[in-house]
Protein backbone atom coordinates (compact mmCIF):
# COMPACT_ATOMS: atom_id res chain seq x y z
CA UNK A 1 0.00 0.00 0.00
CA UNK A 2 1.55 3.30 -0.97
CA UNK A 3 1.25 6.57 0.89
CA UNK A 4 -0.17 8.12 -2.39
CA UNK A 5 -3.23 6.32 -2.95
CA UNK A 6 -5.29 7.28 0.08
CA UNK A 7 -6.42 3.77 1.45
CA UNK A 8 -6.42 3.13 4.87
CA UNK A 9 -6.41 -0.54 4.94
CA UNK A 10 -6.13 -3.05 2.33
CA UNK A 11 -6.34 -7.38 1.90
CA UNK A 12 -5.96 -10.21 -0.18
CA UNK A 13 -6.79 -13.13 -1.17
CA UNK A 14 -5.37 -16.27 -3.76
CA UNK A 15 -8.29 -18.77 -4.30
CA UNK A 16 -10.00 -20.72 -6.27
CA UNK A 17 -13.46 -18.84 -7.64
CA UNK A 18 -16.02 -20.13 -5.17
CA UNK A 19 -14.27 -19.38 -2.60
CA UNK A 20 -13.36 -15.87 -3.70
CA UNK A 21 -17.07 -14.71 -4.78
CA UNK A 22 -18.47 -15.29 -0.94
CA UNK A 23 -14.93 -13.48 0.62
CA UNK A 24 -15.48 -10.35 -1.77
CA UNK A 25 -19.38 -9.95 -0.41
CA UNK A 26 -18.16 -10.57 3.38
CA UNK A 27 -14.88 -7.62 2.56
CA UNK A 28 -17.89 -5.85 0.70
CA UNK A 29 -20.28 -5.55 3.78
CA UNK A 30 -17.11 -4.43 5.73
CA UNK A 31 -16.80 -1.41 3.52
CA UNK A 32 -13.55 -2.86 1.46
CA UNK A 33 -13.89 -2.43 -2.68
CA UNK A 34 -11.99 -4.17 -5.02
CA UNK A 35 -9.00 -2.30 -6.63
CA UNK A 36 -7.27 -5.05 -8.25
CA UNK A 37 -7.63 -8.49 -9.65
CA UNK A 38 -4.98 -10.74 -11.23
CA UNK A 39 -4.68 -14.93 -12.24
CA UNK A 40 -2.03 -16.48 -12.29
CA UNK A 41 -3.41 -19.65 -14.31
CA UNK A 42 -4.79 -21.50 -11.65
CA UNK A 43 -5.77 -19.21 -8.98
CA UNK A 44 -7.44 -15.40 -8.55
CA UNK A 45 -5.97 -12.98 -6.51
CA UNK A 46 -7.67 -9.99 -5.38
CA UNK A 47 -7.00 -6.82 -3.28
CA UNK A 48 -9.52 -4.88 -1.36
CA UNK A 49 -9.06 -1.44 -0.20
CA UNK A 50 -10.64 0.96 2.40
CA UNK A 51 -11.17 4.46 1.95
CA UNK A 52 -11.69 3.80 -1.62
CA UNK A 53 -12.89 6.33 -4.24
CA UNK A 54 -15.85 4.26 -5.37
CA UNK A 55 -19.27 4.21 -3.46
CA UNK A 56 -20.32 1.19 -5.10
CA UNK A 57 -19.19 -2.09 -7.09
CA UNK A 58 -19.80 -5.30 -9.09
CA UNK A 59 -18.59 -7.73 -11.18
CA UNK A 60 -19.32 -10.17 -14.20
CA UNK A 61 -17.91 -12.67 -16.22
CA UNK A 62 -18.03 -13.13 -19.81
CA UNK A 63 -16.76 -16.03 -22.18
CA UNK A 64 -15.38 -14.05 -25.23
CA UNK A 65 -14.94 -9.91 -26.43
CA UNK A 66 -18.44 -10.05 -27.73
CA UNK A 67 -20.75 -10.76 -24.49
CA UNK A 68 -18.24 -8.89 -22.48
CA UNK A 69 -18.76 -6.16 -24.59
CA UNK A 70 -22.96 -6.95 -24.77
CA UNK A 71 -22.75 -7.16 -20.42
CA UNK A 72 -20.57 -3.98 -20.40
CA UNK A 73 -23.04 -2.09 -22.53
CA UNK A 74 -26.19 -3.44 -20.65
CA UNK A 75 -25.18 -3.94 -16.96
CA UNK A 76 -22.70 -1.16 -16.62
CA UNK A 77 -22.73 1.74 -18.83
CA UNK A 78 -26.87 1.36 -19.50
CA UNK A 79 -27.15 1.73 -15.58
CA UNK A 80 -24.69 5.41 -15.11
CA UNK A 81 -21.96 2.88 -14.02
CA UNK A 82 -18.10 2.91 -15.34
CA UNK A 83 -15.90 -0.37 -16.02
CA UNK A 84 -12.79 0.29 -13.02
CA UNK A 85 -10.72 -2.94 -14.81
CA UNK A 86 -10.97 -5.64 -17.46
CA UNK A 87 -8.41 -9.00 -16.27
CA UNK A 88 -8.54 -12.24 -18.54
CA UNK A 89 -7.70 -15.33 -17.23
CA UNK A 90 -8.86 -19.01 -17.17
CA UNK A 91 -10.36 -18.50 -20.60
CA UNK A 92 -12.45 -15.69 -19.40
CA UNK A 93 -12.54 -12.10 -19.04
CA UNK A 94 -13.83 -10.74 -15.54
CA UNK A 95 -15.24 -7.38 -15.00
CA UNK A 96 -15.44 -4.97 -12.03
CA UNK A 97 -17.50 -2.04 -12.48
CA UNK A 98 -18.24 0.56 -9.95
CA UNK A 99 -19.46 4.38 -9.46
CA UNK A 100 -16.91 6.70 -8.45
CA UNK A 101 -17.53 9.17 -5.60
CA UNK A 102 -16.74 12.13 -7.97
CA UNK A 103 -17.81 12.81 -11.71
CA UNK A 104 -19.12 9.33 -12.38
CA UNK A 105 -20.61 10.82 -15.31
CA UNK A 106 -17.53 10.31 -17.80
CA UNK A 107 -17.45 8.73 -20.69
CA UNK A 108 -15.28 5.67 -21.27
CA UNK A 109 -14.06 3.52 -24.23
CA UNK A 110 -11.54 0.40 -24.54
CA UNK A 111 -10.12 -1.85 -27.17
CA UNK A 112 -8.83 -5.43 -27.31
CA UNK A 113 -7.31 -7.17 -29.72
CA UNK A 114 -7.48 -10.60 -30.11
CA UNK A 115 -4.04 -11.19 -30.85
CA UNK A 116 -3.34 -9.41 -27.44
CA UNK A 117 -5.19 -12.23 -25.43
CA UNK A 118 -3.20 -15.30 -27.79
CA UNK A 119 0.01 -13.43 -27.11
CA UNK A 120 -1.01 -13.01 -23.53
CA UNK A 121 -1.36 -16.78 -23.36
CA UNK A 122 1.61 -18.01 -24.36
CA UNK A 123 4.21 -15.06 -22.32
CA UNK A 124 2.10 -16.17 -19.15
CA UNK A 125 2.98 -19.98 -19.61
CA UNK A 126 6.43 -19.50 -20.42
CA UNK A 127 6.35 -16.91 -17.42
CA UNK A 128 4.79 -19.33 -14.77
CA UNK A 129 7.04 -22.12 -16.05
CA UNK A 130 10.30 -20.37 -15.93
CA UNK A 131 9.28 -17.63 -12.65
CA UNK A 132 5.95 -19.40 -11.01
CA UNK A 133 4.59 -16.22 -10.42
CA UNK A 134 1.97 -14.06 -11.37
CA UNK A 135 1.77 -11.93 -14.28
CA UNK A 136 -1.49 -9.50 -14.79
CA UNK A 137 -3.11 -8.97 -18.07
CA UNK A 138 -5.63 -5.72 -17.20
CA UNK A 139 -7.22 -3.19 -20.01
CA UNK A 140 -7.20 0.49 -19.37
CA UNK A 141 -10.80 2.47 -19.70
CA UNK A 142 -9.98 5.58 -20.85
CA UNK A 143 -11.86 8.24 -19.99
CA UNK A 144 -13.10 10.45 -21.88
CA UNK A 145 -14.40 13.55 -19.97
CA UNK A 146 -17.67 14.20 -18.80
CA UNK A 147 -20.35 13.35 -21.21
Amino acid sequence: MSKEDGYTNQTYNITDWSSLSKWIKEKWDAGYYITNVCYNGQKWVVVMSKNSKFTSQGYLWANDYSEMNAKIKSKVWDNGRNVQLINYGGGEYFVVYCKYKDNNGRGQSYIENPNDVKNYSKRHKKFLNKFGGFLNFCYICTQKGAT
